[in-house]
């Protein structure tokens, strides 16, 4: 079976790697009996297994890891255990394998040669099978390492060449001819150039020791006319400040002249301001005097006057308190005559039910006004 393998996968283009694939190449190799009927029976699982994983071949070997290879082998056994149950006698794989636990799966194998046996032979036939399926990469890796090296050899021979043309001194008498001419060339550029700047070096001093010399004539003149302007600036300045001196004398003496006089005409003005306003205070001060007398007499003419009036009120006062006690005790009165009616209107009321039966209804009509006039009276005189 490993053979049959090994000859589908390198009979299968390594870009497109799918069941389908895998399945018409079994099919035409069956054709063309080079495959026996037996080999038909490979489960699709299987199939479907190697198209996923066999693609993560195609980086190198070393891309697939372990983890990947192991969990890969469990999953071929798994396809041949699970389609093969009774042929293989009775054998059921543990439960851990079919809930992908595979370091537990791995160890539960282990306990039988049949399970370990199945599971170690795949593990070995997917090392086989990444090796073949990951051999263009190996060999495009291989003709980039040999187009590497065959570059540094060129390089080297390269480099071999120009040494040996060093050691036999070609290359020296070129580089001494190549440097010999440069030197001659440099050397005539230098003369050229030398003169040139001698010649414009010549004529920028003859230019600058013009120019000094009228600098220097500017300057001398400048200094005269600068000494001529100082000399007529300080005789300008003696004038002035004679003038300002003279000008400063007569001006003090007329301010002191002009102080004396406004300081006279100030002490005159204050002292007639002073006895306007002493005149002006006494005066007033007489005036608020009499002012004051007649306010005391007045205030005290009211005074008497409201006492005398407080005396009549309170005369008044005293009155009105003996009327009003005397008016309490008159009304006290009325207030026991006014029981006493009612209690006798209250039995004349009785009576007079009591000889409604027996006296006609006209002089009962009589009756009732009579009372009545009495009860208004008695409530008249309550009132006052």
């Amino acid at each position: 079976m490993r053979r049959f393998i090994k000859l589908v996968l390198f009979l299968l283009p390594c870009s497109s790697l799918s069941p389908e694939s895998i399945a018409s190449t079994l099919q035409q190799l069956q054709e063309t009996r080079q495959l026996d009927a037996a080999t038909l029976g490979f489960p699709s699982c299987v199939l479907d297994v190697l198209s996923t994983v066999l693609p993560e071949c195609g980086d190198g070997q070393t891309s697939l890891t372990e983890q990947a290879k192991s969990e890969t082998a469990i999953q071929l056994t798994m396809c041949i255990f699970n389609n093969n149950t009774a042929s293989q006698g009775g054998l059921t794989l543990p439960g851990s394998c079919w809930s992908h636990d595979t370091a537990k799966c791995v160890g539960e194998l282990a306990s039988n040669s049949v399970w370990w046996t199945t599971y170690f032979g795949y593990l070995n036939l997917i090392e086989q099978l990444c090796h073949y399926y990951s051999s263009p990469y190996e060999t495009q890796k291989l003709l980039d390492t040999y187009r590497e090296v065959w570059g540094k050899f060129d390089e080297l021979l390269s480099a071999i060449d120009r040494v040996d043309r060093f050691t036999n001194g070609e290359f020296l008498d070129n580089l001494r001819d190549r440097l010999v001419a440069t030197f001659e060339e440099m050397e005539q550029d230098l003369l050229v150039k030398f003169e040139q700047l001698d010649l414009l070096l010549n004529r920028s001093l003859t230019s600058l020791d013009l120019r000094l010399q009228e600098l220097v004539i500017d300057v001398q003149n400048a200094n005269q006319e600068l000494e001529a302007a100082h000399m007529k600036a300080l005789e300008s300045a003696d004038q002035i400040l004679q003038q300002l001196e003279k000008w400063h004398g007569e001006s003090l003496a007329k301010l002191q002249h002009q102080f004396a006089d406004y300081n006279r005409q100030f002490r005159r003005a204050t002292e007639q301001e002073n006895e306007r306003w002493m005149s002006n205070l006494s005066s007033r001060h007489e005036i608020m005097a009499v002012r004051h007398e007649e306010m005391n007499s007045e205030i005290s003419l009211r005074l008497h006057e409201w006492e005398n009036r407080l005396e009549s009120m309170n005369s008044h006062l005293m009155e009105s308190v003996e009327k009003f006690d005397r008016l309490r005790a008159m009304l006290s009165g009325l207030d026991v005559l006014g029981l006493a009616s009612k209690a006798v209107y209250g039995g004349v009321i009785v009576g007079v039910l009591s000889l409604g039966y027996f006296v006609p209804f006209g002089n009962v009509f009589l009756i009732l006004a009579f009372l009545s006039g009495m009860y208004l009276g008695f409530c008249t005189l309550k009132w006052l």
